[in-house]
């Protein structure tokens, strides 16, 4: 059972490994999804770490965690340049280049 076991802790780290070393962002989230069935087996059989592999391993998903939030910052970032550029486009048509000018004078006078 152990030798299983091994089996699905080195598989663990491997995904885990290689969503770090992944540039891409869509890569690194894909690796960090493959690992989401094996998590749930290692959750399933309760196995356990040693010490040292355990700080290892918290390290890691340390650097994921910080990974994520600076992926999140730079999606948000996106978003945002995004959201502004699609109102200036809205402002903006060929017809009418220039915004509407408002109404200084009253139509009735």
């Amino acid at each position: 059972m152990r030798t299983k076991d091994a089996g699905i802790e080195d598989t663990f780290r491997e995904l885990t490994k290689r969503a770090l070393s992944e540039e891409d962002r869509d890569k690194f989230i894909d690796n960090l999804m493959e690992r989401e069935p094996v998590l749930e087996d290692l959750k399933k059989n309760n196995i356990s770490f040693k010490v040292e592999e355990a700080k290892e391993d918290l390290l890691r998903e340390t650097k994921i965690a910080e990974r994520l939030e600076d992926e999140y910052r730079k999606l948000m970032r996106e978003m945002e340049e995004f959201s502004r550029s699609k109102k200036a486009m809205k402002k903006y048509s060929p017809q009418f280049p220039f915004p509407s000018m408002p109404v200084f004078f009253d139509k009735k006078a």
